[in-house]
């Protein structure tokens, strides 16, 4: 399992570093309010990344080999080009009232989120039918031609046409081109699906219904509470002020988002052929992921508490002074979100749905909450990521016990939990 995560997050970390490399470019080229304006189409991103297949994409990992597994891919096709019309509705509709206000005020054209959510749905079909294949190679070599192609489109634009919106073309070309690496060799995993009828697509979204009518509430629920802090400040206070948020999320957030998805590939394609195999293993495998990603992530966050003023300005260049204080107070939130972040699908690959709703439910009232009380006593924006941060970490370790609490024992385990006779 530790070479296979290894294996992914090699291309997370190269990708990465591609990415991170050309920011000195685009900090200088691009001011706050271009970053603020793609950290609002982000935020939006990561909700249509959850539901633009209604959760069935896990059903993948899950489905039998021959007809299930196709008649499983044609319905997350499906699903894609039906929730991106409608998508696409709601949000025309909501702009021809003008509510919400921001959405009014968007730095970038409707049309971006259409083909991203059609993109993200075609790549992640393939990243998952990679997963249960075990193909972590081509997962990494495709997270590397991502970075190459989004860090290439963005610095050209960003010499050539430094555009309001050049750096969501260059997100919208990695993701094509992360959809097309990583479809390579499993186009014949679509062979079938056009013959699949009405009644196999009823059959299997009946057999997988737990994802869309519980797994599906959470999720969303999760990344709302995820994305309302930058969206709020996005809307409540100006896109600049955003922007410096963004560019932590760009320069910190981006690169433990991605290794957190790299570790949690991984994690549940193990996890999964545990529980089908029943190795008794799972336990063990999550403490080493864990002790593994303490160690990783220790080092890295104690230079960003301690020399992110200086780094941000050298890195960055001037103007980015407000964005290296939000990176040391988010600081241990990134810590404990990549630790929990590798785990976090170990409830629903169990079958804990409900207790994984709870959390998430748990999770986006306390972000509301916050959201409902700060901007009415009027507080300035760091005290309101100091809440943030808090938030996000008393959550993560949360969730580290209840994955951990959920994981079968293994037989040393229970010998050890019996009391001697």
């Amino acid at each position: 399992m530790l070479r296979s995560v290894m294996t992914i997050m090699k291309g997370s970390a190269l990708a990465q570093l591609i990415g991170f490399l050309i920011l000195p470019l685009l900090s200088r080229s691009f001011g706050p309010e271009v970053f603020g304006h793609f950290q609002a189409f982000q935020s939006i991103m990561m909700l249509v990344i959850v539901v633009v297949m209604l959760r069935y994409e896990i059903a993948i990992l899950r489905a039998s080999d021959g007809p299930e597994l196709t008649h499983v891919i044609a319905l997350c096709g499906l699903l894609t080009l039906v929730t991106t019309v409608v998508f696409t509705g709601v949000l025309l509709a909501a702009l021809a009232m003008g509510w919400p206000r921001f959405l009014a005020d968007l730095g970038f054209g409707w049309w971006w989120l259409s083909l991203s959510a059609l993109a993200v749905g075609w790549a992640q079909i393939f990243s998952y039918l990679a997963t249960r294949d075990a193909a972590y190679n081509t997962i990494a070599s495709a997270k590397i031609a991502q970075g190459l192609t989004n860090a290439g489109t963005s610095a050209g634009l960003a010499i050539a046409a430094p555009i309001g919106s050049s750096l969501i073309l260059a997100d919208l070309a990695g993701r094509l081109l992360n959809g097309y690496w990583l479809a390579r060799g499993r186009l014949h995993a679509l062979g079938g699906i056009f013959g699949t009828s009405w009644s196999d697509l009823r059959t299997v979204a009946r057999r997988f219904s737990d994802l869309s009518l519980i797994s599906l509430p959470g999720a969303v629920l999760s990344t709302a509470g995820s994305i309302m802090t930058p969206l709020f400040i996005y809307a409540s206070f100006d896109a600049s002020t955003a922007g410096q948020f963004g560019l932590v999320d760009r320069a910190v957030g981006l690169p433990v988002a991605l290794i957190v998805g790299a570790v949690s590939q991984v994690h549940m394609g193990n996890l999964a052929e545990d529980l089908r195999l029943g190795t008794g293993t799972a336990r063990r495998s999550f403490r080493r992921l864990s002790l593994l990603l303490v160690g990783l992530a220790f080092l890295p966050t104690l230079a960003c508490v301690i020399f992110a003023p200086m780094l941000f300005q050298l890195i960055f260049g001037p103007g980015w002074n407000e964005a290296a204080k939000f990176a040391q107070i988010l600081a241990p939130a990134y810590f404990l979100g990549l630790v929990s972040g590798g785990i976090n699908m170990t409830l629903t690959i169990m079958g804990r749905q409900i207790t994984q709703l709870g959390w998430d439910i748990s999770r986006f009232a306390a972000m509301a909450l916050l959201w409902l009380y700060a901007p009415g006593a009027d507080w300035a924006v760091e005290k309101i990521v100091v809440a943030h941060s808090i938030l996000l970490c008393l959550f993560s370790l949360a969730q580290l016990l209840l994955c951990y609490h959920a994981l079968p024992r293994t037989h040393v385990e229970g010998a050890e939990a019996r009391p001697a006779s």
